[in-house]
């Protein structure tokens, strides 16, 4: 696996040369006692305009003792940045960046820029997101296709399973496509820390976040597929949210055989939608020994039933569109999943048993199960489990627990 060092481009740098809000800054000399002067800057405002890094700092925390309100220094930083102290930064950094007393929270900046920032600078050391991208991210191939921008932590993974793979299914073994790598600002993918594979075919079944109401169409057709096709009382996709103790021994092995197996059900069910005649031998041949002591549906009503699954799941309806959400997010197969490409026709898994097991084993969380909360993206590896990684991913949780 070759690795190449991104190409650098120029730092992003924060403006600290606006001018202050007036408003602000009288309200201010009022509180402090000072005389305001006709349409002459105030000596504060000239101060604020002059002064460097650490004048502006000092000049904050006077404030905040003199006048006894920490909004009166929020009103003047808002419009002319000053340092502000953060407990989760080293001291010899702070002047480095700028910050106005808002943007103690990650991923609640309020200054314009990018609020990926307070991140990076606290986690990986570099000032902007933008230089975290140029100078950490790398391109590296994986199994003759190239990838931009990921860390080098993943790349290691990603060699590691490489050679893996190549010494026990062969030389010339091949991986699934991979279709993503860097989304900027997009959870682990905006560290270059997550890769996608054959999006089309392994799309977010499940627990995907804001689609709550979605998940509760998605849900009976699921069921109705691992009934219909294996006797099974219900999809073991709900069981997703139980984590990897909730399929048997609680190996990746054991998660991976029924969403497989799931997954061909899938292919089938919907490829028996428009055979009537296959449809009909299925009916008398193998359902009885599915669904002892039952009487076979009529074809007709399988085939509705098909029908509506197919386009909850994301599939063309008659007309040739997709079923519309109404806002509530976004289908498995649906429109920007893929360019609308997707067919429930083709599963829901087609990444190789060796290949998942190889990507866990060197350590990779699996969307499918590993992703706390929400988990059901099938395509999806990352390193939340290990390493940089996972003081990335808990960067990225804080503001969801900050929230709360």
């Amino acid at each position: 696996m070759a690795v190449q060092r991104a190409s650098n481009a120029p730092d992003e740098t924060v403006d600290s040369t606006s001018r202050v809000d007036r408003s602000a800054v009288e309200r201010s000399q009022r509180r402090d006692g000072a005389r305001i002067g006709g349409t002459t800057l105030s000596p504060l405002a000239e101060v604020l305009q002059r002064s460097d890094n650490a004048t502006r700092l000092g000049l904050a925390n006077w404030l905040q003792r003199s006048a006894g309100n920490r909004s009166v220094t929020s009103l003047v930083a808002h419009r002319h940045p000053v340092p502000v102290q953060r407990e989760d930064v080293d001291v010899d950094r702070q002047h480095k960046e700028l910050h106005t007393p808002h943007e103690l929270h990650y991923g609640q900046a309020e200054r314009e820029g990018d609020s990926w920032d307070p991140m990076v600078l606290s986690t990986f050391g570099q000032h902007t997101y933008r230089a975290y991208i140029n100078a950490v991210l790398q391109s590296a191939t994986f199994f003759g296709q190239t990838v931009q921008h990921l860390h080098p932590d993943l790349i290691a993974v990603l060699q590691q399973v490489e050679t893996t793979l190549k010494a026990s299914q062969g030389s010339g073994y091949q991986v699934p496509r991979i279709d993503s790598g860097l989304r900027e600002h997009k959870g682990m993918h905006g560290w270059g820390m997550a890769v996608d594979f054959d999006v089309l075919e392994n799309p977010y079944v499940l627990n995907e976040s804001g689609e709550a109401a979605l998940d509760e169409e998605f849900k009976p057709a699921y069921d109705h597929i691992a009934q219909f096709m294996l006797g099974a009382p219900q999809s073991s996709l709900r069981k997703l949210k139980q984590g990897r103790a909730a399929f048997g021994s609680g190996s990746i092995g054991d998660v991976y055989e029924p969403l497989q197996r799931e997954s061909g059900a899938m292919k089938r069910y919907f490829s028996l939608k428009d055979d009537a005649g296959a449809l009909s031998a299925f009916l008398a041949n193998e359902w009885p020994s599915l669904h002892p002591n039952q009487t076979p549906p009529q074809v007709a009503v399988v085939k509705a039933q098909m029908a509506s699954d197919y386009e909850i799941l994301g599939g063309k309806t008659a007309s040739g569109g997709k079923r519309p959400t109404d806002g509530k997010g976004d289908r498995p197969f649906a429109p920007t999943s893929g360019g609308g490409a997707g067919d429930p026709g083709t599963g829901f898994l087609n990444l190789p048993k060796e290949f998942v097991l190889a990507m866990t084993d060197a350590g990779l969380a699996w969307g499918a199960i590993d992703i706390k909360g929400e988990p059901g993206d099938v395509q999806h590896f990352d390193l939340r489990l290990m390493g940089q990684g996972k003081t990335a991913y808990e960067a990225l949780f804080r503001p969801r627990v900050a929230s709360k």
